[in-house]
């Protein structure tokens, strides 16, 4: 429109230096006031872009910590449910079998401890706590968990056997974490064991890893459920919440290691936890 304009203003003025002057510059100033104006409208409308995108991530962010929420609060029922476990078979073994639990009264009460510092760890999502990891011996740890599982397991009939182990091995760890972790893979094991079976728990140096490996005589995963058994949520068990083992994983994962299943239907399953040893 401006050229449109300049071309019939200079057919009707004498075709002189001033003139064309005249109309150059009322073109070039008729163009950068136009310029402008564009420049404004395409800054208002980037700004309009943002300020929805910004919506839109507020949205989502808030949509993420109600998942978050809900994800935390069905592990906190999931992982609260494991000291439970135990104080129950601890009292169902001494009722059937008329024993005192006075000897037991430290070992339930650390499990009471331990449910309330679950309570607060997953309660205060907001507020996470960083842990500060020490060096602690991965055997001790160990034989904390089968302290704390071979009651309930010999009370329906299974077996648990640590039969190789380097007290020597020590790594940076949450030792209540990694309690929790371990109590879980057995406590699945104890599930997959439909007649009296065995726990096998081994520990062993392979290269520059400290390895330890869990495995039981259970009825087995099969291949399409072992690909899945770490995704938050998924369960095969009818009253299961599928937590528990995404949990492991990701309290393994922090620890700077990694787990791993294989299985075999009708014959067992087994986990391979593995931590460098570098760190420690």
């Amino acid at each position: 429109m401006i050229a449109f304009y300049s071309v019939i203003r200079i057919s009707y003025t004498p075709l002189d230096s001033y003139n064309i002057l005249a109309v150059g510059s009322d073109f070039l100033t008729s163009l950068a006031v136009v310029l402008i104006i564009q420049y404004i409208i395409e800054v208002e409308r980037q700004k309009n872009v943002l300020k929805e995108e910004k919506k839109r991530e507020e949205l989502r962010l808030k949509e993420e910590k109600m998942i978050l929420l809900g994800e935390m609060a069905a592990g906190l029922a999931h992982e609260i449910r494991n000291p439970l476990t135990i104080i129950q078979g601890f009292l169902q073994h001494s009722k059937q079998n008329q024993y005192n639990i006075q000897p037991w009264y430290d070992l339930i009460l650390s499990e009471v401890k331990r449910m309330n510092k679950l309570t607060v760890e997953f309660l205060q999502f907001s507020k996470p706590n960083v842990s500060l990891y020490q060096s602690h011996s991965i055997h001790e740890c160990l034989k904390r968990v089968i302290s704390l599982t071979e009651s309930r397991a010999s009370s329906l009939g299974h077996q648990i056997v640590y039969v190789e182990y380097n007290p020597n091995l020590c790594i940076p760890m949450d030792f209540d974490k990694m309690v929790q972790v371990y109590v879980n893979l057995i406590n699945n094991s104890i599930q997959s064991m439909i007649e009296s079976g065995t726990i096998t728990i081994r520990l062993l140096k392979v290269e520059n890893k400290a390895v330890v490996e869990v495995m039981d005589t259970g009825k087995g995963i099969n291949e399409a459920d072992l690909k899945k058994i770490f995704n938050p949520f998924y369960t095969t068990k009818p009253d299961g919440t599928g937590l528990g083992l995404s949990i492991c994983q990701k309290i393994i994962q922090d620890h700077g290691g990694t787990i791993k299943a294989a299985s075999t239907l009708n014959h067992g399953t087994s986990f391979t936890i593995c931590f460098p040893m570098n760190n420690a």
